[in-house]
């Protein structure tokens, strides 16, 4: 919900309502001609609260300052971008219209884009990826590009945790795996906007004899340190169910470096892999899979876990640029896990 107040700078209501505003220390968000504060809802009622310890701790609500309503509903559209990128998928976020009017609210003296609320956790820390991009234009395509990648498949946490969900079959429609296949596109597109895909070429291919190229793989290594990322600590790798030929087609020299996960069993393939070899596995993906003219008998052999695994290396890439990987590290001390 978007509402709108006559001020020197207007007073936008987008809806967004925090309840762990709390949990991260105090900041100012400024962009372009915008700012951002977290105010009591004006509604009087508070649509959530949360408890920490003996205390009961009102929400508070998202108010983006602007002379311009077209400002607003940028700013508020990246918040929204925002909070898929710390998701890593766009199942449980709505979807904010550009559309509608601004409607009058006459019990506020404002105006309302939209009727509603959306209390989710993770607000203060994607107030903070936004203003962070908005000087950016690189970083605002990464960020437009991974939410358009969830918007064409996109798999929520516990549909991929093998705890809780059983494993998700192939689809057999073409229109599904063009799906898929765009998915992947975008979110490897993702690395190539922050600068971390693989750069090879024919006089300098990524292997040579089934073996990484080792100047190609330590320039990859030099970008991502120069990126703030520990390319040593590896990323999980979804494999389910039985070897398919699209696998058995991957380059080989991309496992030899992994390990088992702690769940690894059975038809629960999944694997440690180097961050390295993971961009490998997903360059593989993108290249010679997704792009350019598709092979039926690979593109039919696209997963979920295959469009999840691209999707979630972007967004570990992307946040660790930004210095807030893992998410919980920007969090008050006393309110950080114990353990990873």
């Amino acid at each position: 919900m978007l509402c709108y107040q006559r001020h020197t700078e207007n007073a936008i209501r987008d809806g967004f309502v925090s309840t762990d505003h709390f949990e991260y220390p105090a900041a100012q968000f400024r962009g372009r001609n915008w700012r951002i504060r977290f105010g009591p809802q004006s509604d009087g009622n508070p649509v959530a609260s949360a408890r920490f310890g003996n205390r009961v701790i009102r929400s508070k609500e998202v108010f983006i300052l602007t002379k311009s309503e077209p400002v607003a509903r940028r700013v508020a559209s990246r918040v929204v971008e925002a909070m898929t990128l710390l998701n890593g998928s766009s199942v449980l976020i709505p979807d904010l219209s550009d559309a509608l009017d601004l409607q009058p609210d006459r019990a506020h003296k404002v105006k309302r884009l939209h009727v509603g609320y959306w209390s989710m956790d993770g607000f203060p820390l994607a107030c903070r990826i936004v203003a962070r991009l908005s000087h950016s234009l690189r970083h605002q395509y990464a960020l437009a590009k991974f939410k358009l990648s969830s918007e064409y498949a996109s798999f929520a946490w516990i549909d991929l945790d093998p705890s809780h969900s059983e494993t998700i079959p192939r689809w057999h429609r073409a229109e599904d795996h063009v799906r898929l296949a765009t998915a992947i596109v975008l979110a490897y597109s993702v690395l190539e906007e922050l600068g971390l895909e693989v750069r090879a070429s024919a006089k300098n291919p990524s292997s040579i004899n089934g073996q990484w190229n080792p100047v190609v793989r330590k320039e990859l290594e030099d970008r991502l340190e120069r990126a703030g990322i520990d390319h040593s600590d590896p990323v999980v790798w979804n494999v389910r169910g039985g070897k398919s030929q699209l696998e058995a087609e991957r380059p080989q020299y991309l496992y030899t470096k992994t390990k088992r996960t702690p769940w690894t069993r059975w038809s629960i393939r999944d694997r440690l892999v180097e961050i390295v070899d993971a961009i490998g596995h997903a360059s593989f993906l993108r290249s010679k899979v997704s792009s350019h003219r598709l092979k039926p008998s690979w593109v039919r052999m696209l997963s979920a876990y295959d469009v999840a695994n691209v999707q979630h290396l972007a967004r570990r890439l992307f946040l660790g640029t930004l210095g807030y990987w893992p998410p919980y590290k920007i969090l008050k001390k006393r309110y950080q896990p114990k353990s990873t």
